[in-house]
């Protein structure tokens, strides 16, 4: 496992690597932890298949999405 071997997870950057929000060293690093860690790659699909539906709205819905309550903690 890549945190064994002293590499932290990258969970927390994945939507901003597939958004191309992260510099080119964040961004290799994401890379890197991906080629060894099973459980990040589920979370990168995760991930990907998030920021493409994001890039889908519009600038209305986007809008509208943040006027809106946010949902009660579970």
């Amino acid at each position: 496992m890549a945190e064994e071997a002293g590499e932290p997870h990258v969970a927390g950057l994945l939507a901003l690597y597939y958004a191309d929000a992260l510099d080119a060293s964040e961004g290799a690093r994401v890379e890197r932890h991906l080629a060894v860690c099973d459980a990040c790659r589920g979370a990168a699909s995760e991930a990907a298949e998030t920021v493409a539906a994001l890039e889908l709205l519009t600038p209305e819905d986007k809008l509208a999405l943040s006027r809106e309550d946010p949902p009660p903690p579970h």
